[in-house]
């Protein structure tokens, strides 16, 4: 899943969704029949399992608990997926796009899309992944450098306070801050809190370079430039050497 070149979005495509002919079910659980899940059986018995496949993997996972953004994640990609193995019928500009690069496949359907999708990273994995790498002593030890500094963000950490309680970088985040100009608030501190964890993520651990599996719409965010230009200026750094002393901190106790 980690070399896969591609991202989603929930409900990115609204065609599927005014589509007449999707019927979804009033409720989505483990528990719902294969009937209700494809009651006009569109999809061959073969496509249908893989397609149900997919969707219980993902209720599956939601059993397992966890921060409950996540499950609602999990649950609504579960609505689009069911959505669309419903439609069969794949846009336009995503059947092009597979069958130029991943797929030889004259029509593509939405339960070939995974399978499309994993295609290179499956090969790959063939090769990379040996059985050095899983029997004893294959792998000495991780290192500091084998380290993501983008998983350290305020869900684990107190990056944010930190960063907050060093006055010059607090003072100079409010006065950059108060002068975008769609800001119509008082910059109060709780608000630039927000606004910090905002740029972590988007600019640290949010960030992601797959493409889009389906093209999107322009986005809406204001100030992202000037955000960005925040960010590199005056957050930058000092948020580089927290997650470094952070690292070596978590590394000096084994």
């Amino acid at each position: 899943m980690a070399s896969c070149a591609r991202k989603d979005k929930c409900d990115d495509d609204e065609s599927i969704t005014r589509q007449s002919d999707v019927k979804l079910p009033v409720s989505l659980s483990l528990k719902i029949p294969t009937d209700e899940l494809f009651p006009d059986t569109k999809p061959s018995t073969t496509h249908i399992k893989s397609c149900e496949v997919i969707i219980r993997s993902m209720l599956l996972r939601v059993t397992y608990g966890g921060m409950k953004c996540d499950a609602d994640m999990l649950h609504s990609y579960a609505i689009t997926w069911l959505r669309r193995y419903q439609s069969v019928s794949v846009p336009i500009s995503l059947e092009r796009s597979l069958s130029t690069v991943e797929s030889t496949l004259q029509s593509i359907s939405w339960w070939d899309v995974p399978q499309l999708l994993h295609s290179k990273a499956r090969v790959q994995s063939e090769e990379l992944i040996i059985s050095k790498l899983i029997c004893s002593n294959g792998i000495p030890k991780l290192t500091a450098m084998d380290v993501c500094s983008a998983g350290i963000d305020f869900h684990c950490s107190n990056v944010v306070e930190h960063l907050l309680s060093q006055r010059e970088l607090y003072i100079a985040l409010k006065e950059r801050l108060a002068k975008l100009k769609s800001i119509q608030v008082v910059a109060d501190r709780e608000w630039i809190s927000d606004q910090l964890k905002s740029m972590i993520w988007n600019f640290s651990s949010g960030v992601n370079h797959r493409r889009l599996l389906l093209e999107s719409r322009s986005s809406n965010k204001v100030n992202d430039t000037e955000m960005k230009a925040i960010w590199n200026e005056v957050v930058k750094q000092p948020f580089d050497i927290y997650t470094k002393k952070f690292v070596r901190g978590r590394l000096s106790a084994f």
